[in-house]
């Protein structure tokens, strides 16, 4: 999501004034993934996950992709 920070803390749910959804989940497409490697990649870097994320969603979706 983007938008203009209106309010939020730790634990509670951050409010964005006119908030835009940028797509995806945590975790892409692997099929994305895929195709943006095949064409060298684009765009600028993208900023990497901090530790004090907390539990944002990327453990639960990540473990959609475990092999058993």
């Amino acid at each position: 999501m983007l938008g203009e920070f209106v309010s939020g803390e730790p634990g509670v749910r951050t409010v964005l004034r006119d908030p835009v959804r940028l797509g995806g989940g945590v975790l892409p497409d692997p099929d994305a993934v895929a195709d943006l490697l095949d064409r060298g990649g684009a765009g600028a870097p993208v900023p990497l996950r901090s530790f004090t994320a907390g539990h944002d969603g990327f453990e639960d979706e990540l473990a959609r992709y475990r092999l058993d």
